[in-house]
């Protein structure tokens, strides 16, 4: 089992938001069981004698071909050592083969459907989807949840009443993941979480033209909220609330995603009909429709779906379900980027998100071209005219940006007193995240073009922050000194119960 890396252990933290209690004594403790691989540049994980741990900055000489990391150029910029203050120990090694095992009865137990009622509320945990047509086909009204991040949230603030609650956690027909030569299929309910580890999965397998999409749904995944609520929200749950600022439907749009839905029959035709309710499909969707059964299927595009302001509030539908989400791989001369800016980096929600895709020929003309924003409106929004005109011009061409940003700032429907405030702060962020598409989409074709943009990299790359590091002075008591606190070190009341 692979010890994680400092930077891991950082990431797990990104939900903690707790300023009073000083975080860098609790990542200490944390990476003392990193891996250290990532510290020590020559691929050794063994710890050199020389090297300090406790914030010297010497790498005992273990940089590449054994010369200290600060004689090295490509490294004097990068701390390599570690990150952690105080002398480490040589802890006991683990063996995974010790541990406690999990109670194989455990392991076995196969979910049993629940149903749970108070004086106003009815719970239900249905274990596979015919069970959760016949609840909706019986209540219409109730409400699906995934892993309850908003529609918790909708009743504890919002004072939102739901009469009957259907929890999807044990449908294990939501939560599959199919990796395919054509895209990656995934179940309605996967988490977020299990979403990033499918398209790092996936990235494996593909090559570098048909990454591009995957790249951009992890570039958006990674800032989405923070790691314990990635952990238990559902990608389809993002999907139907249909959030203006949401990170993934942006992309969706972009990427032609396709939505797969059930409209759920009325509860006479369950028991009048005998006929099973089909199944989510395994495979990449083949059909428009199906009239089997009490339910029948349908599959829309993301921009279908987000256009239609009835559909695109699928939480308030009475009969649909919304069962699987499929992505197609990016094609030949197709580029596509997420972005997401926000205040804060992490678990903080976005002033703007944006998704853009062009397909271009060998003459870098474009074919396609899409441009969908979040933050700009009540709803995510697909730009029509700059994508119009951009269909048959020349990727690289001074005018053709010019005219593209001109026809951007023509159609943002931001107005002096939309919600959120900043509209014209918001209108350039808009527009400058296209320039960085556009001169993104020429550094990826290495098109040989006069500019006085710098460095290509630093304004196309995204920005990330390197592993924490801090530094403590404590000056030593004088002999003598009467003070008993003073130029102390002082271990916290606190300190143990908090820490065992």
């Amino acid at each position: 089992m692979r010890a994680p890396t400092e930077k891991e252990i950082e990431n797990s933290f990104d939900g903690n938001l707790c300023r009073c209690t000083g975080y860098r004594p609790i990542l200490d403790a944390a990476k003392s069981f990193a891996h250290r691989a990532d510290v020590f540049s020559n691929g050794s994980t063994a710890i050199p004698k020389k090297a300090q741990a406790n914030g010297g900055g010497c790498c005992g000489g273990a940089g590449p071909d054994a010369v200290c990391c600060r004689m090295n150029e490509q490294t004097s910029t990068i701390p390599q050592e570690s990150s952690v203050h105080f002398p480490l120990v040589d802890f006991k090694k683990h063996d995974p083969t010790q541990e406690i095992i999990f109670p194989p009865r455990l392991m076995k137990r196969i979910p049993q459907p629940l149903a749970f009622q108070s004086e106003k509320t009815q719970y239900y945990r249905p274990t596979d989807l015919q069970q959760v047509l016949q609840i909706k086909a019986l209540y219409p009204k109730a409400k699906l949840i995934g892993g309850n991040t908003n529609v918790g949230l909708e009743v504890r603030f919002n004072n939102k009443y739901y009469s009957h609650l259907v929890d999807l956690s044990a449908i294990e027909e939501l939560k599959t993941v199919q990796i395919s030569d054509k895209g990656i299929t995934i179940g309605a309910n996967v988490t977020i979480f299990n979403f990033q580890k499918a398209l790092e999965e996936a990235l494996k397998g593909v090559s570098d033209e048909q990454a591009h999409v995957l790249k951009a749904f992890l570039t958006n995944c990674e800032t989405l909220a923070n790691r314990q609520v990635r952990n238990v929200a559902s990608v389809g749950g993002n999907v139907v609330t249909a959030a203006s600022v949401s990170n993934l439907n942006p992309v969706f749009v972009a990427a032609r995603a396709t939505f797969k839905i059930i409209s759920v029959g009325s509860m006479s035709d369950f028991i009048s009909n005998s006929n099973p309710v089909p199944a989510a499909d395994k495979n990449t969707f083949n059909s428009k429709s199906s009239e089997e059964g009490v339910a029948s299927s349908q599959e829309i595009s993301a921009e279908e779906f987000f256009a239609d302001p009835k559909m695109a509030t699928l939480l308030d539908q009475d009969r649909d379900v919304l069962t699987q989400i499929f992505i197609p791989l990016t094609r030949q001369g197709e580029y596509i980027r997420a972005f997401k800016h926000s205040k804060r980096h992490d678990d903080d929600m976005a002033t703007i998100t944006a998704a853009m895709r062009v397909q271009l020929s060998e003459d870098d003309r474009v074919m396609e071209a899409s441009l969908v924003y979040g933050g700009m409106a009540k709803r995510i929004c697909r730009l029509t005219l700059a994508t119009k005109y951009l269909v048959g011009e020349t990727w690289g061409d001074k005018d053709v940006l010019n005219k593209a940003l001109d026809l951007l700032d023509k159609e943002m429907p931001l107005q002096h007193s939309s919600k959120g405030g900043m509209p014209e702060y918001r209108r350039t962020l808009a527009k400058s995240l296209f320039v960085r598409f556009w001169w993104y989409i020429i550094e990826q074709r290495k098109m040989n073009l006069q500019h006085d943009q710098g460095d290509l990299g630093l304004l196309t790359s995204e920005l990330h922050r390197h592993v924490s590091r801090g530094t403590q002075d404590v000056k030593g008591a004088k002999s003598g000194a009467k003070t008993k606190v003073v130029n102390h070190d002082k271990l916290h009341v606190a300190a143990k119960r908090q820490a065992t």
